[in-house]
């Protein structure tokens, strides 16, 4: 989602059968959510590579017309992804460049109420970030090649866990 990649990239990076992942890449891009930016000579044939135009986000209400097993396809999905970022960051020693990053774990009990306001402070901070990104864009936008970024993971998550008892 974040990068830019070839189906050739992605069958190594999955394990599935190249002629499955182009098959879906080009249904992905049939389906504009995904486009292609690159193309380069590989031994006698062309390697398209391809990247996201739209970020995977559910509304609640197509969140809540999800069933179970959907939501958890999803949640595992989401779940390797930031796995995949902390392995990535914690072997390439990026973790803890900044003395003020954040990695704040806080096991709590919460009633009804307390899972709403939960939801409503996880809300705020959401917005928070894209309002950081936008004006990132923004000053990126405004100063062209010479704004330098970096690449960040940001997680948001609150979860219900199983009883200790």
């Amino acid at each position: 989602m974040e990068e830019e990649a070839s189906p050739k990239q992605i069958s190594l990076l999955t394990g599935e059968e190249i002629h499955t992942v182009a098959y879906h890449v080009k249904v992905l891009e049939e389906l504009e959510v995904i486009e292609l930016v690159d193309t380069a000579p590989r031994r006698g044939a062309t390697e398209h590579y391809y990247r996201a135009t739209t970020k995977p986000n559910f509304s609640e209400e197509e969140w809540a017309n999800f069933d179970r097993d959907e939501r958890e396809a999803v949640s595992l999905a989401a779940f390797q992804l930031i796995m995949a970022d902390f392995a990535r960051a914690l072997e390439e020693r990026t973790f803890d460049n900044r003395a003020d990053r954040h990695l704040i774990r806080i096991p709590t009990s919460v009633d009804e109420e307390g899972w709403n306001e939960l939801y409503e402070v996880f809300q705020i901070a959401y917005e928070g970030i894209k309002d950081v990104q936008r004006a990132v864009d923004r000053r990126r936008e405004e100063q062209r090649s010479g704004h330098l970024t970096f690449p960040i993971s940001a997680i948001l998550c609150y979860f219900e866990l199983p009883s200790i008892f």
